[in-house]
C-alpha cells in the first residue's frame, strides 16, 4: 500500500533492546534480537515476531526443469501476532443484525480489475462483520469466454480458506446465499418469472438481487469511490466528527481523502442486512482497497493492510510455478539479475498507437545495461514487434519457458498471465504500461519483495518516473499508492 500510509519512523521506534537489520517489504524497519528472530513494531511500541510465509508445492506434482528446486518466493509473511483480531474491530464486526450479507458483482472487464473489486469487498466485510457472498462462476475479459476451462470462482485464484480460518470472516457462495434466504429468493424468482436460480447468468442474478433489494428495503450502494473515500472511526459504530480533537489532528485523513468528500458507514448501513455493490458506475471499484477505505486507528488500518498483504493473494500454486520460471531465467542471465517490462498492447488503442518498440528503448536505454537480460510480460502475440528491443537485450518471454518449465503443468489456463506478472516483478528494475491496472499489480508486489522505488519506471515520459515518488493517493486511484 501506498508508503506514506504504512511507513514507519526510524525515530518513533524503541530500539533500546533491538538492532535495525532492514527495512521490511512494507516498508517496516525490521529489527534482531539476541535470538536471531525477526520483529516489527505494531502501533503503539509493540514488538511483532515473525517470518516469511511458505509455499506448499509439492501436492503440484511440477515437472520439467527445475521442478525440483523450486525456491521459497513468498512476500507474505506468517505474523501469530494477527491471528488475534483487533478488539476494536471485534466489536465494531458485532454491529447490527445477525445473519448480515455483503454480496458483490463482479466486474466485467479482465483480472486485475475484477481483482481490486475483489479486495475491496473483502476489506469491507472484514471492517463490518459481514458474510460474503462470492458471485458464481464466470469468465473474463480478454479470454475464451466459450472455453469451459476459462470459466472460474474468484476463491479458485486465492487462498481463502485461509483468510476465513485467520479472521473469521466467513465467505459463501452465491448458491448458498439462495439457500439460506430461500424465503425472499422465491418471491423474486416468481415476480420476474424465473423458474429457479441454478445456472443464472450474471445479468439475471443482477436483476434478482436488485429486485430483492427493493422488495425488502434493503440496499444498494451508492457510494462512488471516485469523490467519496469511507473511513472508519476510532469508536466502533460511532459518527465521525471532523472537530473532535482526534481526527482534527489526523492529517492521515485529510491526505488520503485527496479531496475526496468522506462518506461513513452510518446506521443506516450498519442496520442494513443485505447490502449490494454493483459493478457499474458510479459505484465500480475501480481502485485498490487501500485507496477504498481506511480505518482511523492506525494500528487496526495496518492490521487490515497486513491481512490482505498475507492472506489475499495468488496461491501457492500459481506462486511455485513462477518460481520455477523464475530459477530458469536467473540461471540464463548474467550474474542471475535481469530486468522486466510489462507491455499492455491488447485494446490499449493510444499506447499501442503512440508507444512503438523505438520509444521503448529509447525510454530504457538510461537504466537498462547494453546486452542485459530483459524479461517482457506482454499480451502482445507477435513477437517480432519487439526485434528493435532484441537487438540491444537479451530478450526472454514466458513463452521460451514454456516447454522446459512445463508450463502446461498448471490446473487453470487463467493462471498464465498471473504468474507472467510475478516474474516481471522480481527485476532489477520495471518499467511497466501507464494507466494498467496489470502494472499497478506488479508495483504493489515489488513493494511487498522490497525493490527500491527508484527501480520503478513507465515508458510515458510524462509519467516515467512516476511510480518512484512517495505520494498520497489520487486520481487515477489504481495508479497510486502502488506500494
Amino acid at each position: 500500500a501506498t508508503s506514506v500510509i504504512l511507513y514507519y519512523p526510524l525515530d518513533s521506534l524503541q530500539t533500546s533492546t533491538y538492532s535495525i537489520l532492514n527495512i521490511s517489504a512494507d516498508k517496516k524497519p525490521v529489527f534482531k534480537n539476541d535470538n536471531n528472530q525477526s520483529f516489527i513494531n505494531d502501533n503503539e511500541g509493540t514488538f511483532v515476531n515473525y517470518s516469511q510465509g511458505s509455499m506448499r508445492c509439492g501436492e503440484y506434482n511440477f515437472t520439467g526443469e527445475g521442478s525440483d528446486t523450486i525456491s521459497n518466493i513468498a512476500y507474505w509473511k506468517k505474523i501469530p501476532y494477527d491471528y488475534d483480531m483487533p478488539k476494536d474491530l471485534q466489536e465494531m464486526r458485532k454491529i447490527g443484525p445477525n445473519p448480515k450479507y455483503l454480496i458483490f458483482q463482479r466486474d466485467g472487464a479482465g483480472w486485475n480489475n475484477i481483482r481490486l473489486g475483489y479486495e475491496c469487498m473483502i476489506l469491507l466485510a472484514l471492517l463490518t462483520g459481514r458474510t460474503l457472498v462470492m458471485p458464481p462462476k464466470g469468465t473474463m475479459d480478454h479470454q475464451n469466454s466459450n472455453d469451459e476451462r476459462m470459466k472460474y470462482f474468484l476463491e479458485d485464484f486465492m487462498p481463502v480458506k485461509k483468510l476465513s480460518k485467520v479472521t473469521g470472516l466467513e465467505i459463501i457462495s452465491m448458491e448458498e446465499f439462495f439457500k439460506r434466504e430461500q424465503n425472499l429468493t422465491s418471491i423474486s424468482l416468481k415476480k420476474l418469472n424465473i423458474p429457479a436460480t441454478s445456472e443464472l447468468s450474471p445479468k439475471k442474478i443482477d436483476f434478482l438481487l436488485t429486485d430483492m433489494v427493493s422488495n425488502f428495503n434493503y440496499s444498494v450502494a451508492t457510494i462512488d469511490p471516485r469523490i467519496k473515500g469511507l473511513v472508519f472511526p476510532y469508536d466502533p459504530g460511532s459518527i465521525i466528527n471532523m472537530e473532535d480533537i482526534r481526527y482534527k489532528n489526523h492529517s492521515t485523513i485529510k491526505y488520503w481523502l485527496d479531496g475526496r468528500e468522506i462518506t461513513q458507514y452510518d446506521e443506516n448501513l450498519q442496520q442494513v442486512p443485505f447490502l449490494y455493490w454493483t459493478a457499474k458506475n458510479p459505484t465500480r471499484l475501480l481502485l485498490p482497497f487501500y485507496t477504498f477505505a481506511m480505518h482511523s486507528n492506525e494500528s487496526i488500518d495496518r492490521y487490515l493492510k497486513r491481512i490482505l498483504r498475507d492472506y489475499v493473494r495468488y496461491n501457492d500454486e500459481v506462486f511455485c510455478k513462477a518460481s520455477q520460471v523464475l530459477s530458469l531465467l536467473k540461471n540464463e542471465a548474467f550474474n542471475g539479475t535481469f530486468s522486466s517490462f510489462h507491455v499492455r498492447r491488447g485494446d490499449f488503442y493510444v499506447e499501442r498507437e503512440k508507444t512503438t518498440a523505438e520509444e521503448m528503448l529509447a525510454a530504457t536505454e538510461p537504466y537498462i545495461r547494453e546486452g542485459e537480460t530483459v524479461y517482457i510480460a506482454t499480451d502482445e502475440r507477435n513477437k517480432t514487434f519487439f526485434s528493435p528491443l532484441q537487438k540491444i537485450y537479451d530478450v526472454k518471454f514466458l513463452d521460451d519457458y514454456w516447454e522446459r518449465a512445463s508450463m502446461d503443468d498448471i490446473s487453470n489456463p487463467n493462471f498464465i498471465a498471473m504468474i507472467d506478472g510475478i516474474v516481471a516483478s522480481h527485476g532489477r528494475t520495471f518499467t511497466g504500461t501507464w494507466l494498467s491496472t496489470y502494472t499497478a499489480y506488479i508495483l504493489r508486489m515489488r513493494g511487498h519483495l522490497g525493490h527500491p522505488r527508484t527501480s520503478n519506471w513507465n515508458f510515458k515520459k510524462h509519467v516515467k518516473n512516476f511510480a518512484q515518488i512517495e505520494q498520497w493517493p489520487m486520481n487515477p486511484f489504481w495508479m497510486t499508492g502502488s506500494y
